[in-house]
């Protein structure tokens, strides 16, 4: 069965819905200030990382996160960091 999860990630909320073959589940918390922001990446990805704690392993796994189109490098760094901390 293939578990994919999505993130929407703003500046006030953060959203996370995981679906698998016969389950959707949601998931919500504080956002983050904005990946362009000092810190951004860092932010993002705590915001992101304690959402997905709350999750079993993802086949995959798709991000929509504020700033990221104004900081393309820092949109990349937390594509890494994501990929490095949820294999």
């Amino acid at each position: 069965m293939s578990i994919t999860a999505a993130v929407d990630l703003g500046k006030t909320r953060c959203r996370l819905a995981v679906t698998g073959a016969d389950s959707r589940a949601l998931y919500s918390d504080a956002g983050s200030p904005g990946l362009a922001t000092a810190g951004g990446v860092d932010t993002a990805a705590a915001a992101i990382l304690l959402l997905l704690a709350q999750v079993g392993p993802l086949d995959s796994l798709g991000v929509g996160a504020a700033g990221a189109w104004a900081a393309p490098d820092a949109a990349a760094a937390l594509a890494r960091r994501l990929a490095d901390e949820t294999g």
